[in-house]
């Protein structure tokens, strides 16, 4: 990881200050007669190690601070980047640093806490460059050939667009044959209701309910809410715990569904992929709540509407599956906070879950 933030590092404008461990690195620039510091340092898994190179790391920072002051400098702005598998630990490494960035190694993101600095823009978007690409395909750039931007974007939420994607090709053979034998046929053999799940034992419905909708609109509503928080969920969580998180919400929203209708008496076929977004937004929600420190420039005000306003829509609308709106949404506030902490927590021996 760290090599290839220093390789993007030097590709952008950035003096680099000679640092003879493999594990750090340091860079500066000069600009409104003031020197902003990126100094990059990864943790290992063995804390002596660390320790060590956490001492020398230090002590070549302070050298160079005296440095920049003795030819004249006042202004020395500094960010510390730490490259970690715990965030935790990263923090203990620069608890006395009021201004610092954490890469998580296991979930490929980036950490800003709160009461950052917000001049260091060009050092984050360099970051996310490097996070935004695979290990080969990074390379593949940094030797010249230059990978599409689209591929660096689509690869972090590379699930939230395949399932985005299928929704729609489906929609569309639905919709644009003409013929409403195949649409009945999609709907009628692909929905979800007590009778077809008890009676005839069609559990297939539990997956392809998922990825029908009724019209424009219903696919729209639910692909714009998917496409802007799932891909932060998917960031967040990887692409394993997200898929997880998707269909078992979408199985538990349908479980609930079906004991609704079930009380209610009811053999409607529902359809459609709300209540597994809704686990979605439920897993966000939880992210947020339990870890805004982290997480500050996600808004729980703003989630908090848009879920009491979505339900408060549905409850006002004929055809709307509130059932399933709120058991996805409970089962993704349960999962989403099991499934972060599994992907930000450390096994036994120092590694980590894929």
């Amino acid at each position: 990881m760290i090599s290839a933030l220093i390789r993007e590092f030097r590709k952008n404008n950035y003096e680099e200050i000679e640092v003879n461990n493999h594990n750090s690195a340091i860079f500066y620039q000069v600009k409104d007669e003031g020197i902003y510091i990126v100094s990059l340092f990864e943790c290992v898994n063995n804390n002596d190690q660390s320790e060590k190179t956490l001492e020398y790391y230090n002590n070549r920072m302070s050298q160079m601070k005296w440095s920049f002051i003795n030819q004249g400098y006042r202004n020395i702005k500094v960010l510390h980047v730490i490259i970690s598998e715990d965030i935790s630990e990263a923090r203990e490494f620069i608890k006395d640093s009021d201004t610092y960035w954490i890469v998580n190694a296991s979930t490929n993101q980036l950490v800003i806490f709160e009461n950052q600095k917000p001049v260091f823009l060009d050092a984050r978007e360099s970051i996310e460059r490097v996070l935004g690409l695979e290990d080969d395909t990074y390379d593949l750039k940094s030797k010249g050939n230059r990978v599409p931007k689209l591929i660096a974007y689509i690869s972090p939420i590379a699930i939230t667009c395949s399932i985005l994607l299928i929704n729609i090709i489906i929609f569309l053979i639905m919709d644009l044959s003409f013929d409403w034998s195949i649409y009945n046929a999609f709907v009628e053999q692909g929905g979800i209701s007590y009778d077809t799940i008890v009676k005839d034992h069609q559990f297939y419905r539990f997956l392809t309910h998922m990825f029908i909708h009724a019209d424009m609109d219903h696919l729209f509503g639910n692909m714009i809410v998917l496409f802007f928080i799932g891909s932060q969920v998917e960031k967040r969580l990887g692409k394993y715990r997200y898929l997880i998180l998707y269909f078992i919400g979408g199985f538990v929203a349908a479980i609930t569904s079906l004991g609704y209708n079930r009380i209610q008496d009811s053999s409607t076929l529902s359809i459609g992929a709300s209540g597994a977004i809704f686990a979605v937004v439920g897993a966000m929600v939880a992210i947020v709540i339990f870890n805004k420190r982290e997480f500050e420039e996600i808004g729980i005000r703003q989630l908090l509407f848009f879920v009491v306003i979505s339900i408060i829509n549905g409850m006002n609308a004929q055809g709307i599956d509130n059932a399933a709106h709120v058991g996805g949404l409970l089962a993704g506030l349960i999962l989403g906070q099991v499934l972060y902490f599994g992907a930000t927590n450390k096994k036994k021996g120092g590694k980590y879950e894929s």
